[in-house]
């Protein structure tokens, strides 16, 4: 399970830096201190049984190279399944993410469509400008739509993430910022 929680993180950091204009990195721009808190919620439907997974993150800037931005995040989990909810102990975790990523050539895959566009949405209970990127693939027999907000005044970029799969199982994720603060 600890691989999957990190995995899960790791993942929505790494989309976020993929979505990330190549000029301006995603942390880089901040100073140390900065913090990002994240709600991620999660429900599966497979088999007839739902399981919701609830992972909040707080991710921190340590230190800004010339080469990397160090940032430590600190993960609590809960999943309920069942009616139970099983409370997962707390885990942290330091990432360096190099400031130019090696360029390389991704594989096209010809069963995705992309979108991208600016939008304004709520962030805190104020109205926050964003870029948004949406994503469609199918695989395996299953469709997913994935839609990304990202803002460059908020630490690590993101500010919200949609997905939803349909297909043998079905399952929504919602990622949000709670908090933050940008130095």
């Amino acid at each position: 399970m600890k691989r999957g929680l990190w995995g899960l993180l790791i993942f929505a950091l790494a989309a976020t830096v993929a979505s990330a204009e190549e000029a301006k990195h995603p942390w880089g721009s901040f100073k140390p201190g900065s913090w990002v808190q994240t709600r991620l919620r999660t429900v599966v439907e497979a088999d007839g049984k739902k399981r919701e997974t609830v992972l909040t993150a707080k991710s921190t800037l340590k230190e800004v190279t010339a080469t990397e931005a160090v940032v430590e995040s600190e993960v609590e989990m809960s999943i309920v399944e069942g009616g139970k909810e099983n409370k997962r102990p707390g885990q942290k975790q330091t990432v360096r993410w190099p400031l130019k990523p090696e360029k390389g050539v991704a594989p096209k895959d010809e069963g995705t469509k992309q979108e991208s566009g600016e939008d304004v949405i709520p962030l805190l209970g104020k109205p926050c400008p964003c870029k948004w990127t949406k994503v469609v693939s199918e695989a395996a027999g299953s469709k997913t739509v994935a839609k990304t907000w990202t803002s460059d005044a908020v630490p690590g970029f993101t500010v919200r993430m949609e997905s939803k799969t349909e297909g043998k199982e079905k399952i929504e994720s919602t990622t949000e910022v709670v908090g933050f603060e940008a130095k």
